[in-house]
């Protein structure tokens, strides 16, 4: 028995500390955000900044970490693939940062990587961490500092989105991290991943 658990929400949601819990007891998919040659230039809003290898780039990693895991193993995911195509791809779609063909691709991507998330014997379960708008904008502020923090209404749209796409999933939990801290919430992440997925993996 084996389980794919992934774990995704907006910027400051507590993503990394939920991750960070999981991945100490289960094989894990971490992302590595330093590693990717694309994101710096695209979160500067830079001219010559490309978005769809930037999502091309987080896809591939991840398909690269499933193909290599063994499926007899439950697996954490940090982040889930449909997020980077629907949430995020589709964000910078609307900006026209990236175009429809481009964006079509990733979506065939995505159809290669859920492929391979079906020899998991137990299917995925998915956790969205959210919290206030206030607070994830709080948070991040104190992580990047105020000059590299989004606005406001960027957090919000965001929030939105992950809440958009929630339809796609057949099975996940909502958590708010508002109140919770660390501590706190690598516990409940842990008690998530536990109603699903077997300690003896």
């Amino acid at each position: 028995m084996s389980a794919i658990v992934s774990v995704c929400g907006p910027p400051g949601c507590g993503k990394t500390t939920a991750v960070s819990a999981l991945a100490a007891i289960y094989p894990a998919y971490v992302e590595n955000t330093l590693s990717n040659p694309y994101l710096g230039k695209l979160l500067k809003g830079a001219k010559d900044s490309n978005a769809f290898l930037n999502q091309k780039w987080f896809l591939d990693q991840m398909l690269f970490c499933i193909e290599n895991s063994d499926y007899k193993q439950n697996l954490i995911l940090d982040q889930d693939p449909i997020v980077i195509v629907y949430v995020y791809a589709r964000k910078y779609l609307v900006e026209e940062r990236l175009n429809a063909e481009q964006f079509q691709e990733l979506e065939c991507l995505l159809l290669r990587v859920e492929e391979r998330l079906r020899a998991w014997e137990d299917g995925r379960v998915t956790l969205f961490l959210d919290c206030a708008d206030e607070i994830l904008c709080r948070r991040v502020q104190m992580r990047d500092g105020v000059a590299q923090t989004p606005p406001l209404k960027w957090f919000h749209d965001l929030r939105s989105s992950f809440q958009s796409i929630q339809s796609k999933f057949q099975k996940f939990e909502c958590l708010d991290t508002s109140e919770l801290d660390e501590i706190a919430l690598k516990k409940a992440a842990l008690v998530f991943a536990e109603k699903y997925i077997s300690l003896r993996s």
